[in-house]
């Protein structure tokens, strides 16, 4: 292999790894994201059950 290939495939294999860390990146804060999501919502939906629990409860006196 002369100069030049191994250039070429060093800077090939540098350019694949730093892309492969941005998807890498990318792939992770969706999922943060999407976990974020699912508890944000669910935590949404307990406290809406809550009060309707709580509205259809017959009142003590």
């Amino acid at each position: 292999m002369n100069l030049r290939n191994a250039l070429f495939v060093e800077k090939s294999r540098r350019i694949l790894y730093s892309e492969l860390g941005g998807v890498i990146c990318v792939v992770l804060i969706i999922v943060l994201g999407g976990i974020i999501h699912h508890v944000d919502a669910k935590r949404y939906l307990d406290a809406a059950r809550n009060v309707a629990a709580k509205r259809s409860w017959p009142k003590k006196r």
